[in-house]
């Protein structure tokens, strides 16, 4: 099986021959206003290039979900991220998915991990009411 690691480098993007463990591969729906201001914001936050950001329906957003067919039917933002004790590839969705790309962006970004303290259950119901009302809030 190919690591995700392996997909990343064989993306033609500017700074695709290496992918670093400190690197959160971020996959989203490029089809969705929202999520592309979302994006827009990360990439203009990410100075230090601690995330990768990916639309799913792209080459590696595709290899990606080729690779790891559960995330196939997630219909919301993905990242994929190392444990930074034992290098272990972990992905993560919804509000879980967010709360990780806060914290590796640092800065102001980070005064919303202690939202970790809150129940899964509740941040993805929050996260899943803004997915669901995300036309209204943006353009096309």
């Amino acid at each position: 099986m190919m690591s995700v690691k392996a997909v990343v480098a064989n993306d033609t993007a500017p700074d695709a021959s290496v992918w670093q463990g400190s690197q959160v591969l971020v996959l989203y729906d490029a089809q969705c206003g929202f999520c592309r201001t979302v994006v827009q914001h990360l990439r203009a936050a990410d100075r230090n290039r601690r995330l990768w950001l990916v639309p799913r329906d792209g080459p590696t957003g595709q290899q990606f979900l080729a690779i790891h067919p559960e995330c196939k039917t997630v219909d919301a933002l993905i990242a994929v991220h190392c444990h930074p004790r034992t290098g272990r590839q972990l992905i993560t969705s919804r509000s879980s998915a967010m709360l990780i790309i806060a914290r590796r962006l640092g800065g102001w970004w980070s005064l919303l991990w202690p939202l970790s303290l809150v129940p899964r259950p509740l941040r993805d119901w929050a996260y899943d009411w803004v997915a669901r009302h995300r036309h209204k809030l943006s353009p096309p």
